[in-house]
């Protein structure tokens, strides 16, 4: 007798490869810890045009979910890549790094790791850290994305500036952010515009 409830479907997350354009991995240096590719040497020796870090772990990867009250939908994005680096930094994505992990020193390729996603969140003081959790920045100023615990959406804050920008999905803001993004480099890794266009500018309001 009563109406049927719609059930709202789970978003999927995003595979950042594919939402990059990389159908294969045959284009991609890959290492222990992550898939590389376009090497942009101008910028430093080893440096990449993207970097995608594989995921670890699910048993690694709880306690640290326990310990920020990481919301499901980052949890499912975190279980397909733990964290990048895009657009030669233009933005970073925080990752997790296994409670105890010592830091490999012999450098390369292999010991390449995300910033982590517990210490890179304790700054930003100006931030309401029980609403947000800080996933990641932007290379060029420093602003941060949150994901909202509350209700998935994200919002881009600087510290100056306050809110500069905000998405109701965290699906929605990597898109939107890797398709504005995309177009602002070219096929060797070259930014072509000046490096404040690589961040927000104004707010997005995306329904």
């Amino acid at each position: 007798m009563a109406a049927e409830e719609k059930i709202k479907s789970k978003p999927q997350p995003i595979n950042l490869l594919r939402a990059l354009g990389f159908d294969s991995k045959s284009e991609l240096l890959e290492s222990k810890t992550a898939y590389f590719y376009k090497n942009v040497p101008r910028v430093a020796p080893e440096a990449y045009l993207h970097a995608v870090f594989k995921p670890i772990a699910p048993a690694l990867a709880s306690p640290v979910y326990d310990l920020v009250a990481m919301p499901e939908v980052w949890r499912d994005f975190l279980a397909i890549q733990n964290g990048a680096h895009l657009f030669s930094g233009a933005i970073s994505l925080h990752g997790i790094h296994p409670q105890g992990q010592l830091l490999n020193r012999r450098g390369g390729l292999d010991s390449r790791l995300p910033f982590n996603l517990v210490s890179a969140g304790r700054g930003g003081s100006w931030l309401n850290k029980e609403l947000n959790l800080v996933i990641g920045f932007y290379g060029f100023d420093g602003s941060v994305p949150c994901l909202n615990r509350e209700d998935g959406s994200i919002s881009v804050y600087r510290e100056k500036d306050g809110l500069v920008a905000s998405w109701d999905t965290a699906s929605l803001w990597l898109m939107d952010e890797i398709a504005r993004l995309s177009v602002l480099f070219d096929s060797d890794g070259n930014c072509l515009v000046d490096r404040a266009e690589t961040v927000p500018n104004g707010m997005r309001q995306l329904q």
